[in-house]
């Protein structure tokens, strides 16, 4: 409709009508371990047992690795691409600082992942992860769960180009089925839905560094934001603020015309 004026400024104007769209809400931990509490995935013998193992792998990895869903699932058609998507080839494995046999993935303390960053220069980038024992919410740990189940349920280990969530031996998760899970989610703990999608784990996971205390530097890094941009995606925490009030309020600026 480029050559047809009068189009052009009714879709102009509708834009403006409509407003620029909302951002999606970070997801806190704090749902995922709501969503966790109706998953199988300590029953083994249930037939959704290896489907809920990757569902929760595939929640934890989004957010702590800060993944585009484009980067560990497949698209809402179900179409899986392996280079670009996490495949079993692009996860290692070290203990005690070694390098250690994916079958040994049981053992280890830290989790290394090979990620396409297509979205930029960064192209193809690795990032690691240890683990954190005893917590519910530790992605090697979870990643080690899906490698288990893999081999319970398909009497096999996962090859090389698998994709590393699936629903079933030959379909891998997809954004549409995260995307709603983390909706229902949201719905039951009055969150509005609308703002919550597979692109909130992201966001959810660089807001968590944050609020720790991880800088913008090691946060953008993490994250492979070359730029900036990233801000945009971390939201305040109330205790951060309620750390500056403390001093803000005892302070007598000295200020600087302009």
């Amino acid at each position: 409709f480029a050559g047809l004026g009068s189009v052009s400024m009714w879709r102009a104007d509708l834009k403006n009508i409509d407003g620029p769209s909302e951002p999606k809400l970070p997801v806190p931990v704090t749902l995922l371990q709501t969503i966790f509490c109706f998953l199988k995935v300590d029953e083994e013998a249930d037939p959704l047992h290896y489907h809920h193992v990757c569902i929760k792998g595939a929640l934890l990895t989004g957010f702590w690795f800060l993944l585009r869903s484009i980067e560990y699932l497949a698209d809402d058609s179900g179409y899986f691409d392996p280079d670009r998507s996490l495949t079993w080839g692009d996860v290692s494995c070290r203990k005690d600082g070694h390098i250690i046999p994916l079958f040994r993935i049981a053992e280890a303390d830290t989790i290394c992942l090979t990620v396409y960053s297509g979205n930029n220069s960064l192209e193809t980038c690795t990032r690691s992860l240890a683990r954190v024992p005893g917590s519910d919410v530790c992605v090697v740990a979870a990643l080690a769960a899906v490698y288990a189940a893999h081999r319970v349920t398909f009497k096999s280990h996962p090859r090389e180009g698998d994709a590393v969530f699936k629903k079933n031996k030959t379909a891998a998760i997809t954004r549409r089925e995260i995307s709603t899970l983390l909706k229902l989610a949201a719905d039951g703990c009055g969150i509005p839905h609308a703002r919550i999608a597979s692109h909130s784990l992201r966001r959810g996971g660089a807001t968590q560094f944050v609020a720790s205390g991880l800088s913008d530097e090691h946060t953008m890094r993490h994250g492979r934001w070359t730029s900036t941009a990233y801000r945009a995606y971390v939201f305040g925490h109330s205790e951060a603020m309620k750390a500056a009030l403390m001093k803000a309020v005892h302070l007598v600026p000295c200020l600087e015309r302009n």
